[in-house]
């Protein structure tokens, strides 16, 4: 089912920083420092359609400086059909049938994950054609517990239901 991997980014982990008032009035001091991750995505495809069969992932939490408490998650926002996600913990593995978006949460909570490392598998039920995927990174974000709301990537847009739902990330 797989012919080939890419991986983005090829030559090493893509890094992520975090400011966690980022839009709020007196946000602060906007150092981006309040977390940071390292993370690499591999798309496996086959060899046939060149539609990816299956996403894995790997992050590490790589600093936490920041008094509020976070979970850092990827959702992978476009696909069609169920797909089965497997996330492995230090301690532990969860694995559950999803649907897009698929909010897979690396770090549910980020209080005390500095140096850890966890990695997941979506493997989809049918073949996803690249153009009806969103491409990596993906939509990575950080939801800050002490507020409810979610920062995103430029362009990217909060989750329904999300106190940050509407908003424009630039």
């Amino acid at each position: 089912e797989a012919a080939f991997a890419i991986n983005v980014p090829f030559d090493g982990p893509l890094t992520i920083a975090f400011e966690d008032l980022y839009g709020q009035a007196r946000a602060g001091d906007a150092d981006y420092n309040d977390f940071i991750a390292t993370y690499r995505i591999t798309e496996i495809a086959n060899g046939q359609e060149n539609a990816i069969v299956q996403v894995d992932g790997t992050a590490t939490s790589v600093a936490k400086i920041a008094g509020f408490n976070h979970g850092f998650s990827i959702a992978i926002d476009s696909f069609t059909g169920w797909a089965d996600l497997t996330i492995t913990y230090p301690s532990r593995t969860f694995t559950a049938r999803v649907a897009s978006p698929a909010v897979i949460p690396l770090f549910p909570s980020t209080a005390s994950t500095v140096g850890q490392t966890v990695s997941f598998s979506l493997h989809f039920d049918d073949p996803q054609p690249r153009e009806s995927m969103d491409e990596p990174p993906y939509n990575p974000f950080l939801h800050v517990w002490n507020t409810g709301y979610d920062i995103h990537l430029i362009g990217e847009q909060a989750l329904p239901g999300s106190r940050s739902h509407g908003r424009t990330f630039q």
